[in-house]
């Protein structure tokens, strides 16, 4: 029968000592690993164990030996992932074991408060390359606290960092947030080892805080979804304009695609298909992208550019065309598509002869509108004259001529007698004129004024009339 080695604890041959037994969350536990007499190398002992509640950062290992003990020692920085009660569990070498340590961690604090830390993710089970967010945020008094994330370094996925901001709070503190995007790459359960948030004042790295690591399902994607279609939603816009480059084409279009949630590279992969026909023909394409990083997201533009020349003037239609690409909600491949463009295009010289006939008929126009401006100021300076006229009108029948000069001014006819005068001035003006035309009527026929008015009377009331 065979017997298995018995573990055993012989803290002579393999100790695990720790600093200090408190300290504040951010800041780092020092241990150290001490191996006496055991012939395998120290720097392979598994230390995994110490990541489920701690940030580990190996320092150095060192070897000695003396008086026939060789001495091996490593040591690390441990940097708790919460506080309250902790245990620093037993690490093992061949058959020895070290002891377990218990530490007590205290919410970390400043001069002026308390320093709050926190983590989040966004999703727990995604597609491969379905973004995942890992979102961090430092609560401080401090306004000139900054953060500085370390890589967040794994094969098992591809990982971006997110640019840090800082936002003022009511109660005088600054929230300061922070993160990474991740896209899995492997499926199945996946842990990642989280790196730190450095938190930086006075230009020194005061505090390292170190995230919940995390566990995430992924799901194979099906075998029909090629390695590089982008798993999630883009959008997709298309510009032409023309081309002012001299000798080149006579125009450029420009399909861009972007998007907050996909993989860049697959995005930098996607196809523009290429239009040749009998009346367009396109030119070599260029391909730019641009990664903008900041607002705690980052959005990745991918811009195609293609040369297009026409042969014959007139309209044209760009055919559309369609875009493949994993929806992970509905677990499909959709299509996002561009629809029929249609652009008028017109020869240079076709240009010229078009630009010099709009000038004539330009020209033309505006002599006419310039004439009818100038006869419709000179028809009002010639009005304002007979108005001002009447004041000084001397008998009725001068009255009678001053009214027939203003119809004739403005068109309405000529040596009309009043009562025909009053028919054209209630077709043109909406002021009651028949008491005054009445008036001016007995005055002029009957040789006699309306209940005596005096001439100046008239004289005004003609003047009021013809001022409304």
């Amino acid at each position: 029968m065979m017997l298995l080695p018995q573990l055993v604890n012989a803290f002579d041959e393999l100790q695990l000592t720790v600093d200090s037994p408190e300290v504040e969350l951010g800041q780092p536990l020092y241990i150290s690993i001490t191996a006496r007499n055991i012939k395998t190398n120290l720097s392979t002992i598994n230390i995994n164990e110490l990541r489920n509640d701690f940030g580990v950062k190996v320092i150095e290992t060192a070897n000695k030996s003396e008086n026939s003990t060789i001495t091996q020692e490593l040591k690390i920085e441990l940097y708790p992932l919460q506080t309250g009660q902790l245990v620093i569990p037993p690490v093992m070498l061949e058959r020895y074991s070290t002891k377990p340590v218990r530490v007590n961690i205290k919410p970390a604090r400043v001069i002026n408060g308390k320093i709050e830390f926190s983590s989040s993710v966004n999703h727990t089970s995604v597609w491969q390359r379905q973004q995942v967010i890992l979102s961090t945020t430092v609560i401080t008094p401090s306004k000139f606290a900054k953060l500085e994330l370390d890589d967040f370094i794994t094969r098992q996925a591809i990982t971006q960092k997110l640019t840090p901001t800082q936002e003022a709070l009511d109660n005088g503190k600054y929230k300061l947030t922070s993160g990474w995007v991740i896209y899995p790459i492997n499926d199945g359960e996946q842990t990642y080892t989280t790196p730190a948030v450095n938190y930086r004042l006075s230009g020194t790295i005061q505090r390292k805080f170190y995230p919940q690591n995390i566990s995430i399902q992924v799901k194979k994607l099906p075998s029909y979804v090629p390695p590089l279609m982008p798993v999630g939603k883009f959008t997709l816009n298309s510009m032409i304009s023309e081309n002012t480059a001299p000798g080149a084409s006579s125009h450029i279009r420009s399909i861009q695609a972007s998007s907050n949630s996909v993989l860049p590279e697959t995005l930098k992969a996607i196809s523009i298909p290429y239009i040749n026909n009998s009346s367009i023909t396109s030119g070599e394409m260029t391909r730019s992208s641009n990664l903008e990083n900041k607002h705690g997201s980052f959005n990745i533009t991918v811009s195609h550019h293609t040369p297009i020349s026409f042969t014959n003037s007139g309209i044209h239609y760009l055919p559309g065309f369609g875009l493949r690409y994993f929806d992970p909600v509905t677990g499909r491949i959709e299509t996002i598509n561009i629809g029929i463009e249609r652009i008028l295009f017109i020869k240079p010289w076709l240009k010229l002869v078009t630009l010099i006939l709009f000038l004539i008929v330009f020209f033309l126009l505006s002599r006419i509108i310039i004439k009818h401006i100038n006869r419709y100021v000179r028809r009002q300076k010639y009005n304002y004259h007979l108005i001002q006229a009447t004041l000084i009108a001397k008998s009725p029948e001068e009255l009678h001529k001053i009214l027939n000069q203003y119809a004739g001014n403005n068109q309405w006819g000529m040596n009309m007698t009043l009562t025909h005068w009053l028919k054209a001035w209630n077709n043109h003006r909406t002021e009651p004129a028949e008491n005054i035309i009445n008036e001016l009527s007995d005055a002029i026929y009957a040789n006699r004024m309306v209940n005596n008015p005096s001439q100046l009377e008239l004289n005004k009331k003609i003047y009021t009339l013809l001022n409304t």
